[in-house]
């Protein structure tokens, strides 16, 4: 399967089973430089790194290529400033230059950080999203956010920049726990809330990994052509992009509360979205959000998913949101759905956001 991202900078989404076995055939038309640098974590190196490597070594057309691994510590704690200034420095000290190219080989973490290094360094070098985990096969790898956290808050320093290419392949996620799996999962049921009626009615039926596994190829195609077509109206989210954020106002408030420990970036998002829906019933009191609410907590429950609105410290959250990007003149933008499969965008006073979260 393949997908076509045209906006500001065009590229493409490949979806294979397979493909990671073929890596090295699909970039070679984006080696310009003598120079690879590829970013990883600690729990891909240590699974897939050296076959990457092999398929390199075992092809002549980069034998005179310098091809570098950067490995960092595996989760969200690594999305952070000193590992971004460390690996410009690597870049620099190893001679790259603008025709060189970065790999971002990973889970959104990797993707996140290697894409804002790639960003920045001498002002922009190539680079590509290889995505391992579901979360970034479905959402992250795709639409060019790049960031880092910030001691404030979540993805406060980044910048837009779209990668040359993405390479998506669903037998990486053989390897992944349960939890991990479902984390990314959370993203996906976000896809078919906000704009996949269709998908809606593929996964409410969904009552194990297995289930999701033999329809993950449709599953991701799908999430990816959504995001393409909402970033192809709005590559910088000053308008329809922000209904990709669905659940991700509490969710990552949840996120930096917790210290980026207690709860996963998927999971916050579960619970984020089940929040914002019933922040929606507390605002206007609708009957169809309470059906919407139900419904998203009995996929999110069958499959094993975080559910329990009591574990989290509803007085902790509101001075966090206080540092989202997306508020503006005491109001943030929120995302609602009353109908599944239409999200939308609705501003909403940020005194209100308290009232809700001081009545739990």
């Amino acid at each position: 399967m393949k997908l076509r991202v045209e906006n500001l900078t065009a590229y493409d989404i490949f979806i294979k089973r397979g493909l990671k076995k073929q890596i090295n055939s699909y970039i070679k038309e984006f080696i310009k430089g003598q120079n690879i640098l590829i970013i990883t974590d600690s729990n891909v190196s240590s699974l897939y790194l050296k076959e990457l490597k092999q398929l390199f070594e075992s092809d002549d057309y980069y034998k005179d290529l310098n091809v570098l691994e950067y490995i960092i510590t595996a989760g969200e704690q690594s999305k952070n400033i000193n590992n971004y200034n460390d690996i410009l420095e690597f870049l620099a000290e190893n001679n790259f230059s603008r025709k060189d190219i970065i790999i971002a080989f990973g889970g959104g973490v990797v993707g996140d950080l290697a894409g804002f290094v790639s960003s920045s360094y001498v002002r922009g070098i190539s680079y590509i999203q290889i995505p391992t985990t579901l979360l970034s096969q479905v959402d992250s790898s795709v639409g060019g956010k790049t960031a880092i956290n910030l001691k404030s808050g979540k993805n406060l320093a980044g910048a837009f920049y779209n990668p040359v290419l993405v390479l998506i392949d669903p037998d990486f996620l053989d390897t992944l726990s349960d939890r991990v799996y479902l984390d990314g999962f959370c993203e996906v049921i976000k896809y078919a809330y906000i704009k996949d009626y269709i998908l809606y009615e593929k996964i409410k039926n969904l009552k194990s990994k297995k289930d999701i596994d033999s329809s993950i190829e449709e599953i991701i195609y799908r999430c990816c052509d959504i995001k393409r077509k909402v970033v192809l109206k709005d590559h910088k989210e000053a308008g329809i992009r922000k209904i990709l954020n669905f659940g991700h106002s509490f969710g990552h408030a949840i996120e930096k509360y917790y210290d980026y420990k207690k709860f996963s970036h998927g999971e916050a998002v579960g619970l984020g979205m089940l929040m914002a829906i019933d922040f929606n019933n507390y605002l206007n009191e609708l009957s169809e959000t309470k059906d919407i609410y139900d419904s998203l907590f009995d996929i999110l429950d069958k499959l094993g998913c975080k559910t329990n609105l009591y574990e989290i410290d509803y007085n902790g959250l509101y001075e966090i949101l206080l540092k989202d990007k997306k508020i503006s003149k005491n109001t943030i933008d929120f995302i609602f759905v009353d109908i599944i499969g239409k999200a939308y965008i609705k501003e909403i006073k940020l005194k209100d956001i308290k009232e809700y979260l001081n009545s739990k």
